[in-house]
């Protein structure tokens, strides 16, 4: 297979998810949406501009895997346990009732039961690539919602490594005893794969990180975050995991690491043109044709998953006491069907599905897909909504509301200090004694070992990378500190501090006088100018010497 028309293909793709995702967003519309049609026009069933199609897709699993590690750097272990057993425990009982009632209608409706395993298996996942990168940029990871589906994503993508290996086994038409061993073999390796990733991200990597080598070229650090993202991709995919969950677990187990702000900006913009290609590469396994003269089949398939989905969701996660306002809202989060879906769906294609079946779960999978962005911006409202209507007259003091929200702003930073030298230490020990939330921003990997010592939390990151601000919680601090010594960089940081967040009050250190009105017009509340100051204190200890003679 040439290398250059591969890269052909995935340049006219990104090419054309460019500009649709331009048209939908016009269109107030989310671009994700644009980069699927993308892949709808120029795939086989349209224009059928694209010849590498399994190049492509595999291309596209790869940024699936890059997008579950920077996940996975926001949910460190100590983290992951906050979910509790509504997220985690819930997702398991939502894999098995969701897929168990797949199965039981296929059965009902005379489908065989191979088939049914598929259906049943193929329902029960959700879109874990889709729903992070919406909660993400809804800013709704750390809200209720957000954090029970991801607990229940976590165990979908878990899941799926037992399901593949059932759909295998159906497939080669192995009995019972086939199965266990490969089930068996499977589960020996996952505590090796487990063990190996606690060493090498927990007690080796960190070491590494710590060297003055690394900090004195920013190139090692981009490296380290390539190398660690796609190394545990493919060692989990070698043992025969998902990738995709590889490189989750990696990125968890630095979760805790201060260096996980810089992590997730370095594989940002790799990140970003692998993802675009997984959602474009969705678009190619669709027939437009055959969607049309299927509607029917399609949309009452997308009907029941819907509202079968988000049902037992809610059902599920009210047996663990949540809201029902939050178990609705979660549950039409996680409605759609998952493209770990398509994985197990072209693994029973021709031995276990026929082209009919494989065609219908391939639509309904992007149709459900398409409506995924609305339900996602509904699912807060229509929760609360149909919270009222089953209340039947229930105290507000019982119903979510300003309460649980300030709890879950609770945990971003008061103040966020840009700078730890000389200047930035002095501001930490005046603020050290209001005992405010103070997150520390540097790129000299010491500091969050010296802000510890101020009681501060402190990380590692480039603050000129609006990654890495968004990362730090900027958007929600009152209050945003510049301390840092090199005028031009501290222009850029407030540029983009103040395009996150407008309403933050941002002060700024200004070395020279020269630079004062720079760091004005780029949006400083307050210009700290050194020179002035300077000046000042000089002629307050001259007047104090000149009153006392």
């Amino acid at each position: 297979m040439d290398l250059w028309e591969i890269l052909r293909d995935v340049l006219i793709l990104l090419t054309a998810a460019l500009l649709l995702g331009f048209v939908m967003q016009i269109l107030r519309q989310r671009p994700v949406l644009g980069y699927i049609l993308a892949g709808i026009l120029l795939g086989p069933h349209g224009f059928a501009v694209i010849h590498n199609q399994k190049a492509v897709e595999d291309i596209a699993y790869l940024g699936v895997s890059l997008l579950l590690f920077a996940i996975g750097l926001e949910f460190s272990w100590s983290r992951l346990r906050s979910f509790g057993t509504a997220g985690l425990g819930g997702g398991s009982l939502q894999v098995l009732f969701t897929g168990g009632a797949a199965y039981a209608l296929s059965i009902f409706l005379g489908v065989a039961p191979p088939m049914a395993f598929v259906l049943g298996a193929v329902t029960a996942l959700s879109s874990t690539a889709f729903v992070l990168r919406l909660l993400a940029e809804r800013s709704e990871l750390d809200s209720v919602q957000g954090r029970h589906a991801v607990g229940i994503l976590l165990l979908q993508d878990l899941a799926v490594v037992p399901l593949i290996l059932v759909v295998e086994i159906l497939v080669q038409g192995g009995g019972a005893g086939a199965f266990f061993l490969r089930l068996g073999k499977a589960l020996l390796v996952l505590p090796a794969l487990a063990a190996v990733f606690v060493i090498l991200f927990r007690l080796v990597l960190p070491r590494i990180l710590k060297t003055s080598l690394v900090h004195r070229n920013r190139e090692f650090l981009v490296l380290l975050a390539a190398v660690t993202a796609l190394g545990s991709s493919w060692l989990a995919h070698h043992l025969g995991y998902s990738a995709a969950l590889g490189a989750f677990l990696a990125g968890m187990l630095l979760g805790d690491s201060p260096f996980a702000t810089q992590f997730r900006a370095d594989m940002g913009a790799l990140r970003t043109i692998l993802v675009t290609v997984f959602f474009s590469s969705i678009g190619l396994l669709a027939d437009p044709r055959w969607m049309l003269e299927y509607w029917f089949e399609v949309g009452l398939l997308v009907l029941c998953v819907l509202l079968g989905k988000t049902i037992i969701v809610t059902v599920v996660l009210k047996l663990f006491r949540l809201t029902l306002a939050h178990a609705v809202a979660t549950g039409l989060c996680l409605a759609q069907m998952g493209e770990f879906g398509f994985m197990l769906a072209t693994l029973g294609k021709g031995a276990i599905l026929d082209d009919h079946l494989f065609m219908l779960i391939v639509s309904a999978t992007i149709v459900s897909l398409f409506f995924t962005p609305y339900l996602m911006a509904g699912a807060m409202p229509v929760g609360r909504r149909v919270d009222r209507i089953l209340s039947f007259g229930r105290s507000a003091r019982s119903r979510p509301g300003a309460a649980e929200a300030s709890g879950e702003a609770a945990c971003a930073p008061e103040v966020v200090l840009i700078g730890f030298g000389p200047a930035g230490r002095e501001v930490a020990a005046r603020l050290e004694r209001l005992r405010c939330r103070l997150l520390v921003l540097d790129l000299n990997p010491k500091i969050p070992d010296i802000a510890r010592e101020y009681g501060f939390e402190g990380q590692v990151g480039d603050a000129s990378q609006i990654e890495v601000l968004e990362h730090a919680g900027i958007t929600g601090a009152g209050i945003v500190v510049v301390a840092l010594p090199h005028p031009e960089t501290v222009s850029h940081v407030v540029e983009n501090v103040k395009a996150l967040s407008p309403k933050a009050h941002v002060v700024a250190r200004s070395r020279y006088n020269i630079h004062r009105h720079r760091l004005e017009r780029a949006g400083a509340d307050l210009v700290v100018d050194e020179e002035r100051m300077v000046g000042l204190r000089i002629a307050e200890d001259v007047e104090a010497y000149l009153e006392d003679i």
